[in-house]
Protein backbone atom coordinates (compact mmCIF):
# COMPACT_ATOMS: atom_id res chain seq x y z
CA UNK A 1 0.00 0.00 0.00
CA UNK A 2 1.38 3.48 -0.84
CA UNK A 3 0.61 4.80 2.65
CA UNK A 4 2.35 1.89 4.44
CA UNK A 5 4.92 4.13 6.11
CA UNK A 6 2.13 5.99 7.91
CA UNK A 7 0.48 2.83 9.24
CA UNK A 8 3.27 0.80 10.80
CA UNK A 9 1.97 1.34 14.30
CA UNK A 10 -1.01 -0.84 15.10
CA UNK A 11 -3.80 1.09 16.80
CA UNK A 12 -5.23 -0.99 19.62
CA UNK A 13 -8.80 -0.77 20.84
CA UNK A 14 -9.18 0.00 24.51
CA UNK A 15 -12.34 -0.62 26.50
CA UNK A 16 -15.72 -1.80 25.27
CA UNK A 17 -15.53 -2.97 21.61
CA UNK A 18 -19.11 -1.72 21.15
CA UNK A 19 -17.67 1.80 21.30
CA UNK A 20 -15.41 1.10 18.32
CA UNK A 21 -16.20 3.61 15.58
CA UNK A 22 -17.77 6.33 17.73
CA UNK A 23 -14.95 8.82 17.19
CA UNK A 24 -15.01 8.13 13.48
CA UNK A 25 -18.79 8.62 13.39
CA UNK A 26 -18.49 12.00 15.12
CA UNK A 27 -16.15 13.22 12.38
CA UNK A 28 -18.47 11.77 9.72
CA UNK A 29 -21.36 13.70 11.29
CA UNK A 30 -19.38 16.92 11.02
CA UNK A 31 -18.36 16.22 7.42
CA UNK A 32 -21.91 15.41 6.34
CA UNK A 33 -23.32 18.48 8.07
CA UNK A 34 -21.34 20.87 5.89
CA UNK A 35 -21.48 21.63 2.17
CA UNK A 36 -19.94 19.19 -0.31
CA UNK A 37 -16.93 21.39 -0.97
CA UNK A 38 -15.65 20.98 2.61
CA UNK A 39 -15.19 17.19 2.31
CA UNK A 40 -11.61 17.55 1.10
CA UNK A 41 -10.72 19.01 4.47
CA UNK A 42 -11.68 15.73 6.12
CA UNK A 43 -9.55 13.38 4.00
CA UNK A 44 -6.87 13.15 6.69
CA UNK A 45 -9.05 13.66 9.76
CA UNK A 46 -9.51 9.90 10.26
CA UNK A 47 -5.82 9.05 10.38
CA UNK A 48 -4.70 7.98 13.85
CA UNK A 49 -8.14 6.69 14.78
CA UNK A 50 -9.04 3.02 14.78
CA UNK A 51 -11.19 2.93 11.66
CA UNK A 52 -13.12 -0.38 11.51
CA UNK A 53 -12.41 -2.68 8.57
CA UNK A 54 -15.91 -4.15 8.86
CA UNK A 55 -19.35 -2.50 8.63
CA UNK A 56 -19.89 -0.46 11.78
CA UNK A 57 -23.18 0.50 13.43
CA UNK A 58 -22.00 3.95 14.52
CA UNK A 59 -20.79 4.95 11.05
CA UNK A 60 -23.96 3.51 9.51
CA UNK A 61 -26.07 5.54 11.92
CA UNK A 62 -24.22 8.71 10.94
CA UNK A 63 -24.93 7.96 7.27
CA UNK A 64 -28.62 7.47 7.98
CA UNK A 65 -28.91 10.85 9.68
CA UNK A 66 -28.63 12.57 6.30
CA UNK A 67 -30.33 11.98 2.95
CA UNK A 68 -29.08 8.86 1.16
CA UNK A 69 -27.69 10.89 -1.72
CA UNK A 70 -25.56 12.97 0.63
CA UNK A 71 -24.13 9.86 2.31
CA UNK A 72 -23.44 8.28 -1.08
CA UNK A 73 -21.67 11.30 -2.51
CA UNK A 74 -19.49 11.65 0.58
CA UNK A 75 -18.70 7.96 0.51
CA UNK A 76 -17.62 8.10 -3.14
CA UNK A 77 -15.55 11.21 -2.48
CA UNK A 78 -13.65 9.64 0.42
CA UNK A 79 -13.24 6.30 -1.34
CA UNK A 80 -11.87 7.74 -4.59
CA UNK A 81 -9.96 10.86 -3.48
CA UNK A 82 -8.16 9.78 -0.32
CA UNK A 83 -4.44 9.00 -0.23
CA UNK A 84 -4.87 7.51 3.24
CA UNK A 85 -6.49 4.10 3.79
CA UNK A 86 -8.46 5.33 6.81
CA UNK A 87 -10.56 7.72 4.73
CA UNK A 88 -11.07 5.06 2.04
CA UNK A 89 -12.47 2.71 4.69
CA UNK A 90 -14.83 5.42 5.88
CA UNK A 91 -15.96 5.98 2.30
CA UNK A 92 -16.66 2.28 1.76
CA UNK A 93 -18.48 2.11 5.10
CA UNK A 94 -20.76 4.93 3.92
CA UNK A 95 -21.32 3.20 0.57
CA UNK A 96 -22.34 0.06 2.45
CA UNK A 97 -25.37 1.95 3.81
CA UNK A 98 -26.86 3.04 0.46
CA UNK A 99 -27.62 1.44 -2.89
CA UNK A 100 -26.41 2.91 -6.19
CA UNK A 101 -25.62 0.53 -9.07
CA UNK A 102 -23.49 3.15 -10.79
CA UNK A 103 -20.62 2.77 -8.33
CA UNK A 104 -20.33 -1.04 -8.33
CA UNK A 105 -17.21 -1.21 -10.51
CA UNK A 106 -15.40 1.36 -8.35
CA UNK A 107 -16.22 -0.57 -5.19
CA UNK A 108 -15.11 -3.87 -6.73
CA UNK A 109 -11.83 -2.33 -7.85
CA UNK A 110 -11.11 -1.06 -4.33
CA UNK A 111 -12.05 -4.50 -3.03
CA UNK A 112 -9.12 -6.01 -4.93
CA UNK A 113 -6.94 -4.52 -2.16
CA UNK A 114 -8.60 -7.19 -0.08
CA UNK A 115 -6.40 -7.08 3.00
CA UNK A 116 -7.55 -3.53 3.73
CA UNK A 117 -10.84 -3.02 1.92
CA UNK A 118 -12.21 -6.46 0.99
CA UNK A 119 -14.79 -6.91 3.74
CA UNK A 120 -16.20 -3.39 3.41
CA UNK A 121 -16.33 -3.75 -0.37
CA UNK A 122 -18.29 -7.01 -0.01
CA UNK A 123 -20.77 -5.31 2.32
CA UNK A 124 -21.18 -2.46 -0.15
CA UNK A 125 -21.72 -4.56 -3.29
CA UNK A 126 -24.27 -6.67 -1.43
CA UNK A 127 -26.49 -3.56 -1.39
CA UNK A 128 -26.41 -3.34 -5.18
CA UNK A 129 -28.02 -5.21 -8.08
CA UNK A 130 -26.18 -8.32 -9.25
CA UNK A 131 -24.81 -8.72 -5.74
CA UNK A 132 -24.26 -12.47 -6.15
CA UNK A 133 -22.09 -11.99 -9.23
CA UNK A 134 -20.16 -9.14 -7.59
CA UNK A 135 -19.54 -11.10 -4.41
CA UNK A 136 -18.27 -14.09 -6.37
CA UNK A 137 -16.03 -11.78 -8.41
CA UNK A 138 -14.51 -10.40 -5.20
CA UNK A 139 -14.29 -13.79 -3.50
CA UNK A 140 -12.35 -15.46 -6.30
CA UNK A 141 -9.84 -12.58 -6.33
CA UNK A 142 -9.41 -12.29 -2.56
CA UNK A 143 -7.58 -14.08 0.21
CA UNK A 144 -7.62 -14.13 4.00
CA UNK A 145 -10.53 -12.65 5.89
CA UNK A 146 -11.83 -10.80 2.84
CA UNK A 147 -12.37 -14.13 1.07
CA UNK A 148 -14.09 -15.51 4.17
CA UNK A 149 -16.42 -12.52 4.30
CA UNK A 150 -17.33 -12.62 0.59
CA UNK A 151 -17.96 -16.38 0.56
CA UNK A 152 -20.04 -16.26 3.74
CA UNK A 153 -22.16 -13.46 2.27
CA UNK A 154 -22.69 -15.55 -0.86
CA UNK A 155 -23.87 -18.45 1.25
CA UNK A 156 -26.25 -16.24 3.25
CA UNK A 157 -27.99 -14.41 0.41
CA UNK A 158 -28.26 -17.40 -1.94
CA UNK A 159 -25.67 -19.02 -4.14
CA UNK A 160 -27.50 -18.35 -7.41
CA UNK A 161 -25.33 -19.01 -10.45
CA UNK A 162 -22.26 -19.15 -8.20
CA UNK A 163 -22.93 -22.73 -7.13
CA UNK A 164 -20.41 -24.24 -9.53
CA UNK A 165 -17.71 -21.86 -8.31
CA UNK A 166 -18.50 -22.53 -4.67
CA UNK A 167 -18.38 -26.29 -5.24
CA UNK A 168 -15.15 -26.25 -7.26
CA UNK A 169 -13.05 -23.20 -6.38
CA UNK A 170 -14.10 -21.44 -3.16
CA UNK A 171 -11.50 -23.22 -0.98
CA UNK A 172 -8.06 -22.00 -2.00
CA UNK A 173 -6.08 -23.97 0.61
CA UNK A 174 -5.78 -21.26 3.28
CA UNK A 175 -6.34 -22.16 6.92
CA UNK A 176 -9.21 -19.66 7.09
CA UNK A 177 -11.18 -21.81 4.63
CA UNK A 178 -12.31 -23.79 7.67
CA UNK A 179 -14.48 -20.84 8.71
CA UNK A 180 -16.71 -21.11 5.64
CA UNK A 181 -16.25 -24.67 4.32
CA UNK A 182 -19.30 -26.01 6.15
CA UNK A 183 -21.42 -23.09 4.98
CA UNK A 184 -20.43 -23.78 1.39
CA UNK A 185 -21.18 -27.49 1.79
CA UNK A 186 -24.63 -26.65 3.16
CA UNK A 187 -25.67 -23.74 0.91
CA UNK A 188 -24.39 -25.32 -2.33
CA UNK A 189 -25.86 -28.77 -1.55
CA UNK A 190 -22.55 -30.60 -1.65
CA UNK A 191 -24.24 -33.90 -0.75
CA UNK A 192 -26.27 -33.83 -3.96
CA UNK A 193 -23.38 -32.75 -6.16
CA UNK A 194 -20.78 -35.29 -5.00
CA UNK A 195 -23.31 -38.15 -5.02
CA UNK A 196 -23.71 -37.84 -8.80
CA UNK A 197 -22.09 -40.65 -10.78
CA UNK A 198 -20.63 -38.18 -13.27
CA UNK A 199 -18.93 -35.96 -10.68
CA UNK A 200 -15.98 -34.28 -12.40
CA UNK A 201 -12.40 -34.12 -11.14
CA UNK A 202 -12.52 -30.42 -10.07
CA UNK A 203 -15.60 -31.17 -7.97
CA UNK A 204 -13.98 -34.27 -6.44
CA UNK A 205 -10.72 -32.52 -5.58
CA UNK A 206 -12.51 -29.49 -4.15
CA UNK A 207 -14.83 -31.71 -2.10
CA UNK A 208 -11.72 -33.16 -0.50
CA UNK A 209 -10.57 -29.64 0.35
CA UNK A 210 -13.97 -28.75 1.82
CA UNK A 211 -14.12 -31.90 3.97
CA UNK A 212 -10.51 -31.52 5.12
CA UNK A 213 -11.21 -27.89 6.08
CA UNK A 214 -14.25 -29.03 8.06
CA UNK A 215 -12.04 -31.37 10.09
CA UNK A 216 -10.25 -28.20 11.33
CA UNK A 217 -13.41 -26.19 11.96
CA UNK A 218 -14.23 -27.19 15.56
CA UNK A 219 -14.92 -24.02 17.52
CA UNK A 220 -15.19 -21.56 14.63
CA UNK A 221 -17.10 -23.18 11.79
CA UNK A 222 -19.32 -26.13 10.93
CA UNK A 223 -17.23 -29.20 11.69
CA UNK A 224 -17.49 -32.47 9.82
CA UNK A 225 -18.94 -34.22 12.87
CA UNK A 226 -21.78 -31.64 12.98
CA UNK A 227 -22.58 -31.86 9.24
CA UNK A 228 -25.78 -33.96 8.87
CA UNK A 229 -24.85 -35.68 5.57
CA UNK A 230 -21.22 -36.18 6.63
CA UNK A 231 -21.16 -39.96 6.22
CA UNK A 232 -22.84 -39.87 2.81
CA UNK A 233 -20.55 -37.14 1.52
CA UNK A 234 -17.35 -38.73 2.84
CA UNK A 235 -18.33 -42.09 1.34
CA UNK A 236 -19.10 -40.56 -2.05
CA UNK A 237 -15.87 -38.56 -2.04
CA UNK A 238 -13.77 -41.57 -1.05
CA UNK A 239 -15.28 -43.71 -3.81
CA UNK A 240 -14.78 -41.01 -6.42
CA UNK A 241 -11.25 -40.21 -5.21
CA UNK A 242 -9.99 -43.70 -6.02
CA UNK A 243 -10.65 -43.20 -9.73
CA UNK A 244 -7.57 -42.79 -11.88
CA UNK A 245 -4.08 -42.05 -10.63
CA UNK A 246 -3.45 -41.30 -6.96
CA UNK A 247 -2.71 -37.59 -6.53
CA UNK A 248 -0.98 -36.01 -3.57
CA UNK A 249 -3.94 -33.63 -3.02
CA UNK A 250 -6.46 -36.46 -2.77
CA UNK A 251 -4.07 -38.43 -0.57
CA UNK A 252 -3.79 -35.46 1.79
CA UNK A 253 -7.56 -35.00 1.95
CA UNK A 254 -8.22 -38.70 2.51
CA UNK A 255 -5.60 -38.83 5.26
CA UNK A 256 -6.93 -35.78 7.09
CA UNK A 257 -10.48 -37.06 6.93
CA UNK A 258 -9.41 -40.54 8.07
CA UNK A 259 -7.45 -39.13 11.00
CA UNK A 260 -10.44 -37.04 12.03
CA UNK A 261 -13.09 -39.77 11.89
CA UNK A 262 -10.77 -41.99 13.96
CA UNK A 263 -10.09 -39.30 16.60
CA UNK A 264 -12.05 -38.80 19.86
CA UNK A 265 -13.10 -35.34 18.65
CA UNK A 266 -14.39 -36.73 15.38
CA UNK A 267 -16.28 -39.68 16.83
CA UNK A 268 -19.22 -37.55 17.92
CA UNK A 269 -22.64 -36.51 16.64
CA UNK A 270 -23.09 -37.58 13.00
CA UNK A 271 -19.82 -39.51 13.04
CA UNK A 272 -20.76 -41.47 16.16
CA UNK A 273 -23.35 -43.74 14.55
CA UNK A 274 -22.72 -47.44 13.77
CA UNK A 275 -22.60 -46.52 10.07
CA UNK A 276 -19.45 -44.53 10.74
CA UNK A 277 -17.52 -47.78 11.14
CA UNK A 278 -18.09 -48.63 7.48
CA UNK A 279 -16.68 -45.23 6.49
CA UNK A 280 -13.65 -45.79 8.71
CA UNK A 281 -13.02 -49.17 7.09
CA UNK A 282 -13.49 -47.72 3.60
CA UNK A 283 -10.91 -44.97 4.19
CA UNK A 284 -8.46 -47.44 5.71
CA UNK A 285 -8.80 -49.86 2.81
CA UNK A 286 -8.23 -47.09 0.25
CA UNK A 287 -5.17 -45.67 1.99
CA UNK A 288 -3.66 -49.15 2.27
CA UNK A 289 -3.86 -49.78 -1.45
CA UNK A 290 -0.38 -49.86 -3.08
CA UNK A 291 -1.00 -46.80 -5.27
CA UNK A 292 -1.85 -44.68 -2.22
CA UNK A 293 0.98 -46.05 -0.07
CA UNK A 294 3.43 -44.80 -2.70
CA UNK A 295 2.07 -41.24 -2.84
CA UNK A 296 3.81 -39.76 0.19
CA UNK A 297 7.34 -41.15 -0.39
CA UNK A 298 7.12 -40.20 -4.08
CA UNK A 299 6.06 -36.66 -3.15
CA UNK A 300 8.78 -36.38 -0.51
CA UNK A 301 11.42 -37.39 -3.02
CA UNK A 302 10.19 -35.20 -5.85
CA UNK A 303 11.97 -32.05 -4.68
CA UNK A 304 8.72 -30.09 -4.94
Amino acid sequence: MPDAADHRRRIKLDGDPRLDGIQVAEIVDAALAGPADVLSGYLHRFHGLRVPSLPNDHIAAAAKRVPAGRAHDAGMFFATNASDRCAVKVGLALLATVSDPGDTETIKTLGLLSNQFGSLASAAVQKRPDSIESLRWLAERSSGWARVDAVERLCRIGVGNSRDWLLRESCNGEYLNSYFAGKVATAAYLDEAIAARDADDPLIDHTGRLLAAMTRADGHGLSLRDFPPALRVVTAFANHATRGAASFERYTSLTQISNYVNSPAGRQNYLATPSAESVTRLLASILNEPKWLDVEPNAAGSGD
